[in-house]
């Protein structure tokens, strides 16, 4: 848009279909952030090395949350990661906040 107006006319389809395209890899952004979120270091202890820990644990805890939820958790490997990193929740903020920005975007052309 150029000064509220459209700079060059576009059809109500093409409108839409960006509408439709910009949802979806939203969509597809936020499920890659999940799955991300859904690795669990349970089983690693304080500090991720598992002393202490039962062997079965963490792979016992990820089948209870399996069955409990229906959400396809699973066991990090390197629990070192999960302990000390913040990078997934991080992550999936950001794609919310994606989400708002498109939302706001089609809200903004239907205005």
């Amino acid at each position: 848009r150029t000064h509220l107006m459209d700079a060059m006319p576009v059809t109500l389809g093409q409108e839409l279909r960006t509408w439709r395209e910009q949802v979806a890899a939203t969509e597809l952004r936020l499920e890659r952030a999940m799955e991300d979120l859904a690795a669990l270091p349970q089983g690693g202890t304080a500090v991720g090395t598992g002393v202490n820990a039962a062997s079965e644990f963490a792979g016992q805890f990820v089948k209870f949350l399996k069955q409990n939820t229906g959400y396809p958790f699973r066991s990090l490997e390197h629990k070192f990661l999960g302990q000390s990193a913040v990078d997934a929740p991080v992550a999936l903020s950001a794609q919310f906040r994606g989400v708002a920005v498109v939302f706001t975007k089609i809200a903004n052309d239907l205005r």
